[in-house]
């Protein structure tokens, strides 16, 4: 059964008018002038609105669907009429059971890019699995930090990331407790990045009781042949080298001169179609010190998790002059299709006393009448309010 939570919002002088009962309200972000809009063109058409100019309002809703989802909902129409009104529904990216709250500090962020929903859903994250590679030693804890959150105590953990239409490049960390100390490493996750993309998998370590470590770097994916680059820098008696190879893995030697001293290694790597990476730093500290080793952790390839409830998508709903519905819930809408949001703040609560966010949103997308078979391009930017709670 779903449930409902309106209000109503014109701003114009400050005022806020909820149904029938007139309520005044004290502005909080927005001094005077209407604080809602929309402002693009669709179907080739400019189309603009003003809460508060021309009969047009605000109308701000959520419900709780059958799928245990929340949609934040915000209507942008005339008081008299449906027509040439845009409707923008963004679903929660979680599921949650009535009794639970919706946390929209978290579902809806700023610059966050927001897939369209669309019949199955579309992924909106990507699983990556964490897996230490322990030497020796028996670890008494491990803590992760994921670069997006904070992070997790089990020792091989699987993290959710949030996709964007854009490659983002999260910095992950492990701490290893050990009973002679604590290891610290570091490695880094690509979101984003097509399947097939060049990727280092990890670097390994290997440390003989004469301070030589022998490194290999294990390659996914990418074009060969490869071309590699090491330095170890903090070692002035060592050049760069670069090797050509057409295999996945490459070994290098090197035997670090003074104990107890911490090097850092980088290394590089390009396939024929030139995806530069430097994407691995290792510190060295001390070869002898072999009884609590571990060396890196292994990270997978991100694998897109399906999305059958939608989570974390929206859709664009337009009724135009002639009160035709188009709506960007349809197959065909284009990969290319964005939306994002690129400011949130608290806004006044409504009548029952329940919180709203202000959204600036911009937008490209194609809208679809299921009845005439038209498509219509749209674009452009709106200021919505939407209530949740």
């Amino acid at each position: 059964m779903k449930f409902l939570k309106n209000t109503i919002l014109i701003v114009s002088t400050g005022m806020v008018f909820v149904t029938c009962k007139k309520e005044e309200i004290s502005p909080s972000s927005v001094q005077g002038g209407p604080a809602f809009s929309f402002s693009g063109t669709i179907g080739g058409n400019s189309l603009s609105m003003q809460a508060g100019v021309n009969n047009y309002y605000m109308y701000s809703s959520y419900t709780h669907d059958t799928n245990n989802i929340y949609n934040f909902t915000a209507n942008l129409r005339n008081t008299g009429t449906n027509a040439n009104s845009i409707q923008i529904t963004i679903n929660d990216d979680t599921v949650k059971s009535s009794s639970q709250l919706s946390d929209i500090n978290k579902s809806i962020t700023a610059t966050g890019y927001y897939p369209y929903n669309v019949p199955g859903g579309i992924p909106v994250f990507d699983s990556v699995h964490f897996t230490p590679r322990i030497y020796s030693g028996t670890p008494s804890q491990f803590i992760y930090d994921f670069g997006d959150s904070t992070g997790s105590n089990r020792s091989s953990p699987t993290h959710y990331y949030k996709l964007n239409t854009t490659v983002q490049t999260y910095t992950t960390t492990l701490a290893v407790e050990f009973p002679c100390g604590t290891k610290n490493l570091s490695n880094s996750v690509d979101i984003g990045k097509q399947l097939n993309e060049l990727k280092i998998d990890s670097v390994v370590a290997t440390v003989s009781q004469n301070y030589q470590v022998s490194f290999r770097a294990y390659i996914e994916n990418g074009q060969p042949p490869y071309l590699y680059g090491w330095s170890y820098k903090g070692n002035p008696y060592h050049l760069d080298t670069t090797v050509t190879k057409s295999g996945t893995a490459d070994t290098v030697n090197y035997t670090y001169p003074v104990p107890n001293q911490t090097y850092t290694l980088v290394f590089g790597v390009m396939d024929s179609h030139k995806n530069e990476v430097i994407y691995y730093n290792y510190n060295f500290t001390d070869a002898n010190a072999a009884s609590c080793r571990i060396d890196d952790y292994f990270v997978s390839t991100p694998q897109p998790v399906p999305n059958p409830k939608k989570l974390s998508s929206v859709t664009m709903t337009y009724t135009d002059a002639n009160g035709a519905l188009y709506s960007s819930n349809n197959p065909n809408q284009p990969s290319s299709s964005t939306f994002q949001i690129t400011s949130v703040s608290n806004y006044q609560n409504n009548e029952k006393n329940q919180p709203t966010k202000m959204l600036q949103v911009q937008f490209n997308c194609m809208l679809y009448n299921l009845v005439n078979g038209v498509a219509l391009p749209a674009n452009g930017t709106a200021v919505i309010a939407v209530a949740y709670h």
